[in-house]
């Protein structure tokens, strides 16, 4: 269907009179899609947001032109005056100019052709703090041009109301100031997801798209990890674990080092990736892949011995087969499971199929880890779920369910043919930000311990991303991000380009942590209660916007009374103490662990039964607290240690913030090593802060990196 500006605008302000006839703009909620030829909104005066610390609080702009083209040269935000003293740093917000891609091709019946609104050219890049061309911008006569503006709610941020100013600032006339005000809540959330994610990369994606390929001399070994960095850092900072990040394998035949690996990716492994003022500071990868060149046992046990050793063994799957028999054949699946077993017998195998199928083709008890796409969930036919029959799975040790969304069911699958099976989540670019924001709503619905996407490059791996993204009957399937070469974006450095799809996922994973933080607290009914007036079925959602605020507004309200009432003493239903570090379960029904402890910490496993609190299995490293489940409220997964909180730590002056922090425990104190991404790739620049630890210079295991045997 078609998303109309008009129902969902929060605020629309006029400019001054001489320009009254050429420009009106409007301060509009984050989850719409405004479209060029789209109605102008109706007028309002000010915007109202809500957001926890430790969050990313977003809005955006819209720039009407009337019957004169108009020019934009640029949006800012200023400081917003919040309680006492306290600030929110507006020129640490992040300003897009929204791009469009001009769609040919419906994704399905709920889908339509003409320009959407995708890319996001940032105004200053997050990555260089390169100045980049999203101003000044020409407005054509009669359409309309949206601009994302984001800020991070820092944490500990001391809770309350801020205010503040937004300035849209034209070519001709007077500027015009749009009010922005923001709820400040007495809560945190963590910065690794508490819903793991496993979503998959091209090797070499952002080579192809950004230089043409593989290979010198703009994209040689080197070269290829830095950019590719730049990428797993910024999924990282959208709450996304991108699980096929390793290039070159560090282990063959068992043999081999881990030298290189732990340079590149132990920052991403335990929480040092990110340590901006606007990022998630100390966000841990969730779930890697094992990447290998043969199924030798010896080489799945040095992978299992060195993640052991290192407390990241819970992040690690082996990816066995994808949606057998096309991946591969249904025989094949124990063969190559009783290798990654036979290096360590709680090693986990990835399947993604149901259980149906599983069972049928006898291939169940070789698999740990069941994924299927989110339509084997329901029966369409009667309408019920299907989430009960894998519990007997689920209960048994070392076994978990995730799921994905695939182009299965909501497009055809096949380009030229338009799917008419809609109402599940999906990434199409044609489908409303509501349709892009539920999955991880479904996944707290249908209880599962992870999601899981199979590539995030697709579109650079096999085109031109900036023309089209239209693969396997739809818009957008497989890719998140758009290559950000200078002759597109401007500035020196190439760097990713986020979709706003992204954004929607990012906001979805926040939403997960609300529901997830309710849970946590012992209030499991009411997350469910809030749940139900969003999601009716996997292929049922509300498609208003209103909706999903109404129901954020109303956890972040019952979060705050939860803990005001375990900070003076109350308690809450179900729940344990939220702030316990042990190793057993915590609050809303989280099983017992299991797991073996490595270097003097404590480790587990645990898996939902009836809750939503979900985790992986893993082994803690050493001096890290509870392996499997969460070590606080919201808490990250596998035993990892990280900044985790559910409340902030203990800000002065904020009745809030103080009530969050007795209640869920504080994040670190010590700050992590300033490491920061950065890649020149050939094009002459670097960071503000370098990336000694990628820009090393190291021989690789092979010039390319190999599918596995």
């Amino acid at each position: 269907m078609k998303v109309r500006a008009r129902a969902w605008a929060v605020v629309l302000l006029f400019a001054a009179p001489a320009a009254r006839a050429q420009m009106t703009v409007s301060a509009v909620r984050e989850t719409l899609k405004i479209r060029p030829t789209d109605p102008v909104p109706a007028a309002q005066s000010s915007i109202s947001l809500s957001c926890a610390q430790n969050e990313f609080c977003a809005f955006q702009v819209e720039v009407s032109a009337g019957a004169s083209a108009v020019t934009v040269n640029g949006i800012s935000l200023g400081d917003l005056a919040g309680p006492g003293s306290a600030t929110l740093a507006g020129a640490s917000a992040l300003v897009y100019r929204e791009g469009f891609m001009d769609i040919t091709t419906a994704s399905n019946t709920a889908g339509a052709t003409g320009e959407w609104p995708d890319p996001l050219i940032p105004n200053v890049d997050d990555f260089y703090q390169e100045t980049r061309n999203a101003f000044p911008v020409t407005v054509p006569a009669g359409t309309n041009q949206p601009f994302w503006v984001e800020i991070h709610i820092p944490n500990p941020q001391t809770a309350g109301s801020y205010s503040g100013t937004a300035t849209v600032t034209p070519s001709t006339g007077s500027a015009v100031l749009l009010t922005v005000n923001i709820q400040v809540r007495g809560f945190a959330l963590p910065s690794t997801s508490s819903l793991p994610s496993a979503y998959g990369f091209g090797w070499d994606g952002p080579c192809q798209g950004s230089f043409g390929g593989y290979g010198p001399p703009n994209c040689d070994d080197q070269q290829l990890e830095a950019l590719n960095a730049l990428y797993f850092q910024d999924a990282l900072n959208h709450r996304l674990s991108i699980s096929a990040l390793v290039y070159a394998p560090p282990i063959a035949d068992g043999g081999g080092s881990w030298t290189t690996f732990d340079t590149l990716y132990g920052p991403f492994l335990d929480g040092t990736a990110l340590t901006g003022s606007d990022q998630l500071q100390g966000a841990q990868l969730t779930e890697i892949a094992f990447s290998a060149d043969d199924n030798a046992p010896a080489t799945f046990a040095a992978w299992a011995s060195h993640f052991q050793a290192n407390g990241w063994y819970g992040k690690l799957f082996d990816y066995t087969c994808d949606e057998p028999p096309n991946g591969c054949a249904w025989s094949d699946i124990p063969t190559i499971a009783a290798e990654a077993h036979a290096g360590d017998p709680n090693f986990r195998t990835l399947v993604t199929t149901d259980l149906a199928n599983a069972t049928t083709n006898n291939v169940l008890s070789s698999i740990d880890i069941l994924v299927p796409i989110i339509n084997y969930m329901y029966d369409e036919n009667t309408g019920a779920s299907t989430r009960a029959s894998y519990d007997s799975f689920l209960s048994q040790p070392n076994s978990f369910v995730w799921m994905y969304q695939s182009c299965e069911p909501s497009s055809s699958c096949s380009d030229g043919s338009v799917g008419t099976d809609i109402g599940y989540p999906t990434i199409f670019i044609d489908e409303s930000a509501v349709t892009n924001r539920m999955m991880q709503w479904m996944d707290f619905e249908y209880q599962v311990g992870a999601e899981l996407y199979y590539d995030t490059t697709y579109a650079m791996e096999n085109g031109n991303a900036w023309q089209t993204q239209y693969e396997f009957g739809n818009n957008g399937d497989g890719s998140i991000w758009y290559p950000g070469t200078p002759a597109v974006i401007g500035g020196t450095d190439v760097i990713p380009i986020e979709s706003f799809r992204m954004k929607m996922l990012r906001e979805g994973m926040q939403d997960y942590e609300y529901l997830n933080l309710l849970v946590q607290l012992g209030d499991s009914a009411f997350a469910q209660a809030q749940l139900a007036t969003v999601v009716t079925a996997a292929n049922s959602f509300a498609a208003s916007p209103t909706a999903l605020e109404a129901a954020r507004l109303a956890m972040a309200t019952e979060i705050e009374a939860d803990l005001a009432a375990s900070s003076t003493g109350g308690t809450s239903s179900g729940g344990s103490s939220s702030g316990s570090s042990s190793g057993g379960s915590s609050s809303g029904g989280v099983s017992t662990t299991r797991g073996t402890s490595s270097g003097g910490g404590s480790s587990g496993s645990s898996k939902t039964s009836s809750s939503h609190a979900t985790t992986s299995s893993g082994t803690s490293g050493a001096g890290s607290s509870s392996g499997g489940s969460k070590s606080s409220v919201g808490g990250s997964t596998g035993g990892s240690s990280a900044s985790s909180t559910l409340g902030a730590s203990g800000t002065s002056g904020s009745s809030g913030s103080a009530a969050a922090s007795s209640a869920g425990g504080t994040s670190s104190s010590t700050s992590p090593p300033n490491v920061v991404g950065g890649c020149s790739c050939g094009s002459g620049g670097s960071p503000a802060a370098a990336l000694p630890w990628l820009l090393l210079s190291f021989g690789l295991l092979g010039a390319r990196r190999r599918s596995r045997e």
